[in-house]
């Protein structure tokens, strides 16, 4: 195996060195042994086992992508299918309405039959018999 931070100081070293008289043949000799023709190969084949690499990565990535999209417009298809139509909306608040209107209609009632108490009337008849059917239709929903 390489020696990668060896030869990155050799070369290092050779640049300094041509800034200094003398030094120079030193520090070309010891590149020059350390940059054999195995050397460098071996460093070749390991940039293009990277290249490969990468490309292999860069191949898979896309795949992704393309995936990740064609799982968006699928989900995009799925709400809209599930979205409620906004008449169904428009009836269900209606009906909610209703239902409100109606609770606090027999809670009114409910009032006052409780204020009428014991004492028979026509009234508190006819509150008993409104709290009835109100509570038969509430009990229809």
């Amino acid at each position: 195996m390489t020696d990668i931070q060896k030869l990155k100081s050799l070369a290092e070293d050779f640049g300094d060195a041509e800034k200094h008289w003398g030094s120079r043949d030193k520090a070309e000799r010891e590149l020059a042994q350390a940059c054999t023709p195995a050397t460098v190969l071996e460093l070749i084949a390991k940039i293009e086992r990277m290249m490969a690499t990468q490309k292999a990565l860069l191949v898979e990535r896309a795949a992704h992508i393309r995936q990740r999209d064609h799982l968006k417009a699928e989900n995009e298809s799925l709400r809209q299918q599930l979205a409620i139509p906004s008449d169904v909306l428009a009836d269900a608040e209606a009906l909610r309405r209703d239902a409100e209107r109606l609770s606090r209609a027999t809670s009114f009632v409910q009032g006052l039959c409780d204020a009428a108490g014991e004492q028979p009337s026509v009234a508190t008849g006819y509150l008993h018999d409104i709290l009835s059917v109100m509570s038969k239709e509430a009990s229809h929903d």
